[in-house]
């Protein structure tokens, strides 16, 4: 890692600029992220648009997957875990992965997937989930959608767990880790933590709330991290812009505009998200999804190149899937995160689609960076079958990509 500290202006577009300091670094910025501006958010109007994580920057799998196994790798100097015959290390302790919604959720899976053992991994959510055993709620303050929401199927996962690694992709104050821990060690005491994230850009301030923090509280926390820094000056002008412009979907067509319709069927206690928990052993069940999704898509891919397009906090099976397909597939999601586009080169979001949520009529999504590849085919993936009218809006966007395939995927009945 690069320990010498470095000073930075960087532009975002014609909104202004953010300064930054360095102080060390395993990969250049410009390889992690590139700046956008947030519509209308009076609490945080930047954000670091990530090019790893698979979520408004479209990449490669393997690109999230490798990163994730850098920040596993920091983790695991000094203690020489143990490796299995699948390349996975297993856990001495009992463990419990964490990731955050939305936009960490395959990265945190990515992360509970290079481990073995008596581990398991949960990722918040912004969802209700039936059937859970245990929950509690926390905030996300500086958010456009501030509640976060933590379910677990089996108690004693969190109850148990010796050591909690927290996962998400960027942590600026770090108050929001707080939050969560707090309602851990209210619950269950005296637990380890690790953070792993890609940026970590506490101050020296924050860095000394956390060791106090630490004191106040008798916690251990470690952090994880490919760039670790700090935020400077910053000059955006105003982000205040104007809302969603709804498109007619009431006469649209699906099937006469192209897409194709795979409906894989899974029974709904099929684990395909980590909403509720899941466990070392339950990943071979995943795994099987996978398969029968990938061998149900195949015969009808007539693409060398592909957009696979995730919805929400589904993310990791769409990516798993992406990386069983032959040809090029990069993987990109929808998300509730209102950002400003703009064309100018170095800024994090050139293209913004928006619509009405499937799930959620009275709420709008975004999708973004959408087909800046020049795919020919684009595959969208939806945990739940979902009538026509439901999807209309999303389709429709896409259809201003001008894709030569267009495929729809619902996993589960």
């Amino acid at each position: 890692m690069n320990h010498s500290s470095s000073k930075l202006r960087i532009p975002i577009s014609s909104y202004g600029d953010l300064n930054l300091i360095i102080d060390s670094a395993r990969e250049s910025w410009c390889e992690l992220f590139e700046m956008a501006v947030r519509k209308n958010n009076q609490k945080r109007n930047f954000l670091f648009v990530s090019k790893l994580l698979a979520k408004h920057i479209p990449i490669q799998p393997s690109v999230l997957f490798e990163a994730c196994g850098s920040l596993v790798e920091q983790f695991n100097q000094g203690r020489k875990l143990q490796v299995n015959k699948d390349g996975r290390l297993i856990c001495t302790n009992k463990t419990l992965v964490i990731g955050f919604a939305e936009t960490a959720t395959a990265m945190g899976h990515a992360v509970f997937d290079y481990f073995e053992g008596d581990v398991n991994y949960v990722h918040t959510t912004r969802d209700s989930v039936k059937d859970a055993r245990f929950a509690f709620e926390f905030k996300e303050e500086h958010s456009h959608a501030t509640e976060q929401l933590f379910f677990l199927q089996d108690e004693t996962w969190l109850k148990d767990a010796e050591e909690i690694l927290i996962v998400d992709d960027e942590v600026t104050t770090g108050k929001t880790i707080r939050n969560i821990i707090d309602e851990i060690e209210h619950y269950y005491p005296g637990k380890s933590y690790h953070i792993f994230t890609f940026l970590d850009w506490r101050n020296g301030e924050n860095t000394s709330a956390y060791k106090q923090y630490c004191k106040d509280q008798d916690v251990q926390i470690n952090f994880y991290s490919l760039i670790r820094g700090e935020i400077g000056a910053i000059n955006i002008r105003s982000n205040m812009v104007g809302g969603h412009n709804e498109s007619d979907t009431n006469e649209y067509n699906a099937k006469a505009n192209g897409w194709q319709f795979h409906n894989c069927q899974l029974p709904n206690d099929t684990a395909l998200t980590a909403k509720n928990g899941i466990n070392s052993q339950e990943r071979g069940q995943m795994q099987k999804a996978v398969n029968k999704i990938v061998a149900i898509l195949k015969p009808h891919l007539r693409g060398d190149k592909r957009s696979v397009i995730g919805t929400g906090e589904f993310m990791y099976v769409p990516m798993k899937c992406a990386e069983n397909l032959s040809g090029s597939n990069f993987c990109n999601a929808t998300t509730r995160s209102p950002i400003i586009p703009n064309n100018e080169e170095l800024y994090g979001i050139k293209k913004s689609l928006s619509f009405n949520a499937p799930y959620d009529a009275n709420r709008v999504e975004y999708l973004y960076n959408i087909n800046t590849q020049d795919c020919d085919e684009v595959v969208l993936f939806f945990e739940h079958t979902l009538v026509p009218n439901q999807i209309a809006g999303l389709l429709q966007a896409l259809d201003k990509c001008a894709y030569s395939y267009k495929h729809v995927v619902f996993c589960k009945s």
